[in-house]
């Protein structure tokens, strides 16, 4: 299942870029981190998949079901690695969570909210047409506690890659960048912004 369009420009290439490399233990295949910055240094959500992509964009190695784990590392305020400990999100892999979700979380967007850790992720609701979802998940240490469904704001089949915002209290996501297009979270529900002109090709990252 190759890629739409491969990616073009490489971010490590760019003038006064440095590489910070993450190791997870027994794991090749780390990709998508994301960061959030705390009073003493930085804690980041890195995923490991059981696959490898080609330059091209195409799956290698293709397991029967595509598979996703976590690891919360911690960071001083040079980002040097302190911690690293996998995830624990057993509880929804095959229990609650308005339905069970095996494959795990991908590319989870970690966040600080109202006091307490989070993130937001991508789940496959549905194979065969491929269907996905966003959740939004609370940790307690490398726990996952809570996990709650999130609609799409346009009944899409298929969502990826809200980027949170916090604004004051109130939580939300660049729903697509280009245009720049937001969506609320108002009482368990997400609230579609309008943005500027239709929605682009672009989404978030």
């Amino acid at each position: 299942m190759p890629l739409s369009t491969p990616p073009k420009l490489k971010i490590s290439t760019l003038p006064g870029v440095a590489v910070y490399p993450i190791t997870i233990p027994g794991f090749a295949e780390a990709c998508n981190p994301s960061i959030a910055q705390t009073g003493d240094g930085f804690f980041s959500i890195v995923r490991t998949v059981n696959y490898s992509l080609s330059d091209a964009g195409e799956y290698i190695s293709r397991p029967d079901r595509y598979m996703s784990s976590n690891w919360l590392a911690a960071f001083d305020r040079d980002l040097n690695l302190i911690d690293i400990h996998p995830i624990d999100d057993k509880a929804f892999r095959s229990g609650s969570c308005e339905g069970a979700f095996p494959g795990g979380f991908e590319d989870c967007r970690l966040f600080d909210w109202n006091g307490e850790r989070w993130f937001s992720a991508t789940v496959v609701t549905g194979y065969e047409p491929l269907r996905t979802g966003m959740v939004l998940c609370r940790l307690d240490g490398t726990r996952v506690v809570e996990c709650r469904a999130v609609p799409s704001p346009l009944d899409a089949p298929m969502e990826k890659n809200w980027m949170p915002y916090i604004d004051g209290t109130a939580l939300g996501w660049i729903y697509r960048a280009d245009p720049p297009q937001l969506v609320a979270y108002r009482n368990g529900s997400p609230k579609w912004i309008a943005g500027i002109g239709r929605p682009g090709h672009l989404e978030g990252c």
